[in-house]
């Protein structure tokens, strides 16, 4: 039986294109698969048995039996391709599970948001899963993809079927103001190829040496905390080059969280800063962090009157969300926003002893409506 072309390739890229004979290699000679155990002579196709031989070496041969030391070096190389092709079919199958276990904790986060009196959820693409690994392959984060993913869940103007492309070109917009902003912090341009054009972790490392001439020695250390904080959180095993694609791009979140704060009242801005170090009061995260998160909060709260876990869900003194933490669990007989949708108030609604307290009253107003909120039933948590 002739040899394959398949198993002809890999033997030629077994013995890296040389001739084992003569040590010639291509393309100044032109290689043949060569039976080191002669067909004739009972040999198989079994890439243990063949060499790659140059067309004059290989015309040069005879059906006789071969030299024991070339069957044994055949043999020894064969067992290290053997080998190596199964290290390398090791790494693609732990690639695979990794693609796969991002697939599974995408879904399960679409899944959560649904619509309509019913419940429904969203329809995914057919190709939904190409798109994602994209996504993750360019080094969006799992967590900004769930960010673009709410905002295209909370927005009105997006109609069911195109929630899945708003979230995705959202999410391919972040990895644009990464490549920007890292370019901009090094004032140059982004290279157009070449010798000298760096690769992307060359680019990050360049930024963040930037960020250590810039601006305070603390700086490096508290994205290096958040970044690992958000890798360990999602269960990735990740390079120290992971680790500085993320800090990057935890830097560019920063940068965008300041200037929004800074757009903003100066009394709101500081509320806001106080609403997140009373959210993380537990933790002690690093000041990076703190501003993160307060620009954040801010604009989902504005956007999306979006609450964050375990905080109070009223209002606070000028404009930002209420800085204390949840101390109660309240269901509103004149809840706002299940009245609009039909149904009666699901409860939930965390409150802190303050604003509980106005609620008792008969003092505390919905931020929809603007009408004086009632309470049904209520109890104290945790948290």
């Amino acid at each position: 039986m002739a040899v394959s072309k398949r198993l002809r390739a890999e033997i030629f890229r077994r013995d890296n294109h040389t001739c084992q004979s003569c040590g010639a290699t291509a393309p100044d000679v032109k290689l043949e698969p060569d039976h080191v155990i002669p067909v004739t002579l009972g040999g198989s196709d079994d890439p243990s048995n063949l060499q790659t031989l140059c067309e004059s070496c290989n015309a040069g041969k005879s059906a006789t039996p071969p030299d024991a030391a070339v069957v044994a070096q055949v043999s020894e190389q064969a067992l290290r391709w053997v080998a190596a092709q199964s290290q390398a079919a090791k790494t693609m199958l732990a690639d695979l599970q990794t693609v796969k276990a991002r697939r599974k904790r995408f879904r399960e986060e679409w899944n959560l948001w649904t619509c309509g009196d019913e419940h429904r959820q969203f329809d995914l693409p057919p190709a939904w899963e190409d798109s994602v690994d994209r996504l993750f392959a360019a080094g969006v984060p799992e967590e900004i993809l769930y960010e673009c993913m709410a905002a295209a869940m909370r927005s009105d103007m997006v109609k069911a079927e195109n929630k899945f492309r708003y979230m995705a070109g959202a999410a391919w917009k972040r990895v644009e103001a990464l490549q920007e902003h890292t370019y901009g912090l090094l004032g140059t341009s982004a290279p157009q190829g070449g010798q000298d054009a760096p690769d992307q972790s060359c680019d990050v490392r360049w930024a963040l040496t930037y960020l250590l001439k810039a601006e305070p020695d603390n700086t490096y250390e508290h994205y290096r905390v958040i970044a690992t904080e958000y890798l360990d959180v999602m269960h990735q095993e990740y390079s120290e080059d992971h680790v500085l694609v993320h800090m990057a791009l935890f830097l560019v979140q920063t940068r965008e969280a300041e200037a929004y704060l800074a757009s903003l009242d100066s009394e709101e801005a500081a509320e806001w800063t106080r609403v997140a170090r009373a959210a993380y009061s537990r933790t002690c995260p690093p000041e990076k962090k703190i501003v993160l998160a307060a620009g954040g909060w801010a604009k989902a709260w504005k956007e999306h009157r979006v609450v964050q876990p375990g905080m109070c869900s009223s209002a606070g003194d000028h404009g930002a969300s209420c800085p204390r933490r949840r101390s109660f669990e309240v269901t509103y007989e004149n809840c706002p926003g299940c009245t609009e949708k039909g149904h009666a108030c699901a409860g939930g609604h965390p409150l802190c002893e303050e604003h509980m307290e106005l609620l008792l009253a008969g003092d505390l107003r919905s931020l929809r409506n603007g009408e004086l909120l009632v309470a049904s039933d209520f109890s104290p948590m945790e948290g």
